[in-house]
């Protein structure tokens, strides 16, 4: 199998070097790293050209989605890989990313990064408490307007999965100029595709005075944008979940699937179900409530003797 290396950037040139060397030196070398200027007005894509292992390509400034869509373009690898350009990946991270995507056969991989503070020993980020495997979530996704993830750089895709994202995604460009690996988190679920998630960190995600999100208070304005957006890319997946029948025995058998959670998980697929409330009538509703409960409480106990193991 094939992997490609897509890496984002808008006037970050003093990181790419930095990021170009941690691709470079992969114990697992990538087929092809494809460097995607965003309309940079510093020396980044000068940076980049210097490289001859690493395709670089410039384009009109149009925010992350729209570097992912053209970098993706300029691909070939059945596994699809991204990097912010201010973050870096370790000397292993694409043969785990290769290793798992193979033996799992999985439609999008994540994993644990490294944050790196100035100052500050590097530490793991810890989005979820232990490596877990998820089957397929369309339901609880589309309900609760969530998704198993997390930053750019942690993300792995095979290719037709994030081929199809791309395409329900197709003229959303401008809504995601930053944050718009949410939709390819969202998307890959949507979708049905199966995700898994390593512990290990083989990444590393740095913090500097002009990261796009991390650490930002997010305006009225800015919430009410982003919602607005999410809404309009959710609203493309309509007409698959508008004659469903009985989500709420699928929200079930989709929790089922999932060998590790936690409370936020289980407020998820309880927030999904009382957003399905309208579709399904109030003794269903009753009954998968308790059932919901029952079984939130197996997983949860079943995933703190695994982590205390």
């Amino acid at each position: 199998m094939k992997a490609s290396l897509i890496i984002a950037c808008y006037n970050y040139e003093q990181y790419v070097d930095r990021a170009i060397t941690s691709a470079l030196k992969q114990t697992r070398k990538f087929d092809e790293i494809i460097f995607v200027d965003d309309g940079s007005v510093d020396s980044s894509y000068a940076r980049a050209k210097a490289y001859k292992e690493v395709s670089a390509v410039t384009k009109k400034n149009g925010g992350l989605l729209s570097v992912i869509r053209a970098g993706f373009q300029q691909s070939s690898g059945d596994i699809i890989c991204l990097l912010d350009c201010d973050d870096e990946l370790l000397d292993d991270h694409l043969e785990n990313v290769m290793s798992d995507m193979n033996s799992l056969k999985i439609g999008m991989r994540f994993n644990n990064s490294l944050l790196a503070i100035a100052g500050k020993k590097p530490k793991p980020r810890d989005p979820f408490r232990s490596t877990a495997y998820w089957g397929p979530t369309p339901v609880a996704t589309y309900y609760a307007h969530w998704g198993l993830g997390a930053n750019t750089s942690c993300l792995a895709f095979d290719r037709e999965v994030l081929k199809m994202i791309l395409h329900y995604n197709e003229g959303l460009d401008h809504y995601w100029r930053i944050r718009g690996e949410d939709t390819l988190i969202w998307g890959s679920s949507l979708l049905g595709a199966t995700k898994y998630y390593s512990e290990k960190p083989t990444t590393i995600y740095h913090i500097h005075d002009r990261n796009s999100f991390y650490g930002k208070k997010a305006t009225p304005i800015d919430s009410a944008f982003y919602e607005h957006s999410r809404d309009i890319f959710f609203s493309r997946f309509s007409p698959i979940f508008a004659d469903k029948r009985k989500p709420h025995k699928q929200l079930i058998s989709e929790l089922k699937c999932h060998n590790y959670i936690d409370s936020n998980i289980v407020e998820i697929y309880n927030g999904a179900l009382k957003r399905m409330r309208t579709k399904i009538s109030s003794l269903d509703y009753i009954k998968t409530k308790i059932r919901l409960k029952m079984l939130s409480n197996k997983l949860l106990q079943q995933s703190a003797d695994r982590y205390s193991m």
